[in-house]
């Protein structure tokens, strides 16, 4: 299976993903961590610049209001991790 973890190019935000990602690898699945610098090329997995410039977390936040308007807290922070940084990833 081809696993693509998207990311925003934050510690807080890649880090606590990349646990994730290797296991998968390790259980024989095709992982890549799309993000952005200074991540690229600087993990135990293969990286792509998946993230367009801008793609900050100010810029996330803005995008998943314009997406959800209703959604504040909890579900605000929901639905930005799970919407705006696979979305703009996949696009490319």
């Amino acid at each position: 299976m081809k696993v693509v973890i998207a990311s925003l190019s934050a510690y807080g935000h890649l880090y606590p993903m990349v646990p994730l990602a290797l296991a998968c690898a390790a259980a024989g699945h095709d992982v890549v961590v799309a993000t952005g610098d200074p991540f690229v090329g600087r993990l135990p997995l293969p990286t792509v610049d998946g993230l367009p410039a801008g793609m900050s977390l100010e810029a996330a936040v803005a995008e998943t209001r314009r997406r959800h308007p209703e959604a504040h807290g909890v579900d605000l922070m929901e639905a930005m991790f799970a919407t705006s940084p696979p979305r703009r990833s996949a696009r490319r």
